[in-house]
């Protein structure tokens, strides 16, 4: 039987885990042409990820953006989450510029990172255009975890006894 590209990924993960990174990087590199596909490379992306190797995940990352493939948001909330686990949190907006220069459309979790990003970098008017920016994004209804987020951002800058308290009670409306 022939693997799909989905197997090839599995494979790339069970091979971090077991073996090790460098069984994984063998297996991809091992792999045929027409096996290095978006999902295969978003699976050594996120071994890369989850051993905080950002070098590496950084060159990965231009590898597969000359390669030419279709890239979804699951490839750069990979790199954003990587950025996030290390502290360099100022790489992340350039990621999410990425994506919009790409026209890839971000996903819940990519909305999640950036506003956990803004917050943990006390950026208060960046969470709240993020927050606004999914508001009007279609897909994305009003949630508890857009009031939980933006209540993390108040408390954590210290700003939740001086805020208006209007963006806290339209999310809580929607609850």
């Amino acid at each position: 039987f022939e693997l799909s590209d989905s197997d090839y990924a599995v494979c790339i993960d069970l091979m971090t885990k077991v073996f090790g990174i460098d069984a994984a990087e063998r297996y991809f590199e091992g792999l045929p042409p027409s096996a290095k596909t978006c999902e295969t490379y978003t699976a050594l992306l996120h071994s890369y990820a989850a051993s905080k190797l950002t070098e590496k995940a950084e060159d990965l990352f231009d590898r597969i953006k000359e390669s030419n493939l279709s890239l979804s948001a699951l490839t750069y909330n990979e790199l954003m989450t990587l950025y996030m686990s290390v502290g360099q949190l100022e790489k992340i907006p350039f990621i999410a510029e990425e994506m919009k220069r790409q026209k890839v459309a971000p996903d819940l979790f990519t909305y999640n990172l950036l506003v956990s990003s803004s917050a943990a970098g006390l950026n208060i008017d960046e969470a709240r255009h993020i927050l606004d920016e999914m508001r009007i994004q279609s897909g994305f209804s009003d949630s508890w975890l857009r009031y939980v987020n933006l209540v993390k951002v108040y408390i954590s800058s210290g700003h939740l006894v001086n805020c208006d308290f209007n963006s806290l009670v339209e999310s809580e409306k929607g609850i």
